[in-house]
């Protein structure tokens, strides 16, 4: 069974989720948002050591800290229930936490 394909004049809704600037290369783009996640960590960390009510911040380097942990990651992952927090997945939690600004 073939069924013919309609001739489409109507678009009944759309939605636009970002403007891509089609002259930016791909590695050009990912630099863009490795940069932004970088300023956006180090703003962070930065607010981390000033507050008293931020644990990482209370004794210590939160950067440094943050990084230790990683590494524990790396070689013993986090049993949190039935499931393992690895370091991938930390720092994805990281990552999407600074799409936030708050």
């Amino acid at each position: 069974m073939c069924i013919a394909p309609q001739k489409l004049d109507r678009v009944r809704a759309l939605s636009l989720d970002g403007v891509v600037d089609p002259t930016v290369t791909a590695n050009d783009s990912l630099l863009g948002q490795v940069t932004g996640f970088e300023q956006n960590l180090q703003a962070f960390l930065k607010d981390c050591k000033a507050r008293s009510s931020c644990l990482y911040g209370r004794t210590g380097d939160p950067a440094t800290k943050l990084t230790a942990l990683m590494s524990r990651l790396d070689s013993t992952p986090l049993k949190v229930g039935t499931r393992e927090l690895t370091r991938a997945l930390a720092m994805t939690g990281v990552l999407v936490s600074l799409y936030d600004q708050s």
